[in-house]
């Protein structure tokens, strides 16, 4: 999903009808409505947008530039990040180049980080020293570098899904709609809520879809509803556990409705350690404390099984959880012997014939002796003129 046409940030030409209806429907004179979402719309276009650095020079880290005023700072993969550029530093990169992003960021600056990626960072966070950092769930869609984003919209969330949190999600809300889009300020809890729900979103709809080769997003909404249905409801389950939180209900409903205004996106299970692998953290944490598996359908989905088996997990936890699981798929005893019969049946034929040998090569060996017969002193005399003639190379064959 990180490629151009797949990006999670995204959404579909349906949403850009609702987006049109609603623009439509917006101008009609005889609404009191209208009458309201002009000045409202000239308000947000003449308010400045703060100027910013951006890291990132993709399609997105682009397409917030251009919403911008002018005065913004646009950071290239391994360009350092300014001390003395005042603003908030919005990070538009991959996951896996977070830790450069960090290490090209003056540490007095980490407090004006705000990160648009997808996934469970908060563990990252928390490695990191971070704490409680500025985040945005983008949900819109840029198709390539000069082009302009297409808001995320469904037919469930009309007002639009993105949403910023932190001290800076005025500054980022602003710079969006300046653009055009919609963007939530939302306070701590209800972003943490709209966050995992994307995650899930990822990880039920992407596993699911993997499980059936070439099923693209909207195929799995459509031809496999109950199966990710049930893996929907398990994971909200067990991050609602995890986290102390209650979700809102029709979470099902929500995600179905997004997946069929992103129906072309293909599935892929990816950056694991980012999106399935919280999920299967869990797994791994009841099961060491001997309690049950409360992502019991996404741990017994063969592909997750084969990912760990891979060694794509590597901590301590993980590598004796695959061991375990290598074990068990051997299966008991019984069939490791009905499996291997024939080799089992060779060995044991082996293993006869050699005691046959060993024991006619004793007995026999010993009756064609020089010394056979012989007891007492005149045996061992015999014996030490046997090993004698050995040493000596006059070793007689009988």
């Amino acid at each position: 999903m990180a490629k151009a046409t797949t990006t999670l940030f995204a959404i579909s030409s349906v949403s850009t009808r609702f987006s049109l209806l609603r623009r439509s429907k917006s101008l009609k004179p005889s609404a009191p409505s209208a009458r309201l979402a002009v000045p409202m719309a000239m308000a947000a276009s003449a308010k400045k947008v703060a100027p910013a650095v951006i890291v990132g020079g993709g399609r997105v880290g682009r397409a917030l530039q251009e919403m911008g005023s002018g005065g913004d700072l646009l950071v290239k993969r391994g360009e350092a990040v300014p001390v003395d550029f005042e603003g908030p530093i919005l990070v538009c990169t991959r996951n896996d180049d977070l830790d450069a992003v960090l290490d090209a960021t003056p540490q007095s600056r980490w407090k004006d980080l705000v990160f648009f990626q997808n996934g469970m960072m908060e563990p990252w966070f928390e490695s990191k020293g971070l704490g409680d950092a500025d985040q945005v769930l983008a949900y819109f869609a840029v198709s390539k570098i000069g082009e302009p984003p297409v808001d995320g919209i469904t037919d469930t969330n009309p007002e639009g899904l993105t949403a910023a949190y932190g001290k800076s999600a005025s500054d980022v809300a602003a710079r969006l709609q300046s653009g055009g889009l919609s963007c939530k300020v939302l306070e701590k809890e209800a972003f943490e809520k709209q966050m995992l729900e994307k995650l899930i979103w990822i990880c039920a709809f992407m596993l699911v879809g993997a499980r059936h080769p070439g099923a693209s997003v909207g195929i799995v909404e459509k031809e496999y509803r109950d199966e990710v249905s049930r893996l929907i409801q398990e994971l909200a389950a067990a991050a609602a556990a995890e986290k102390g939180l209650t979700f809102e209900d029709n979470m099902v409903e929500r995600l179905c409705a997004y997946s069929r205004a992103v129906a072309h996106f293909p599935t892929a299970v990816k950056e694991f350690k980012w999106r399935n692998g919280w999920f299967y953290s869990l797994s791994e944490k009841a099961i060491v404390e001997g309690k049950p598996d409360p992502c019991q359908l996404h741990t017994q989905f063969g592909y997750i099984k084969t990912m760990v088996l891979d060694g794509i997990v590597s901590s301590p936890l993980r590598r004796h959880q695959s061991l375990k699981k290598q074990w068990e798929d051997l299966g008991s005893c019984s069939t490791v012997i009905n499996g291997h019969r024939y080799l089992l049946t060779a060995l044991l034929l082996l293993a006869f014939l050699c005691t046959v040998y060993l024991y006619f090569a004793v007995t026999l060996g010993c009756r064609h002796s020089s010394c056979y017969g012989l007891t007492g002193k005149d045996k061992a005399v015999c014996q030490f003129q046997h090993v004698q003639a050995i040493s000596k190379g006059k070793l007689k064959f009988f």
